[in-house]
């Protein structure tokens, strides 16, 4: 009866170490998880902000070819302009980080 009292507590042990390990294992996924959703955040948010800054891009290109086609009209007067505009944009994105714009 002793000997199977032992082997009984023995089984016993190891199931409860098991069963911590396994709870261990579970947070670690969910933490992980956390992390996961954190960084496809992240990912979106710069995506957004490289978005932006093509369309800057396209807007300053645009501008110079127009000014100095058109008026003669300095191409740093609308690199000015749409760095402003750029300038801008971010103001508004730091003050409503979630809104997509």
């Amino acid at each position: 009866v002793e000997q199977l009292s032992n082997h009984l507590k023995e089984k016993t042990d190891k199931c409860s170490e098991l069963l911590l390990s396994k709870e261990q294992l579970q947070r670690d996924v969910q933490e992980r998880n956390e992390e996961i959703e954190k960084l496809e955040y992240r990912i979106r948010e710069l995506e957004q902000a490289l978005m932006i800054s093509a369309d800057s891009l396209q807007k300053v290109e645009q501008r110079k070819q127009f000014g100095s086609a058109v008026r003669g009209e300095l191409p740093l007067e609308a690199q000015l302009q749409a760095e402003q505009e750029a300038v801008d944009r971010k103001e508004k994105e730091v003050e409503y980080p979630f809104q997509l714009f």
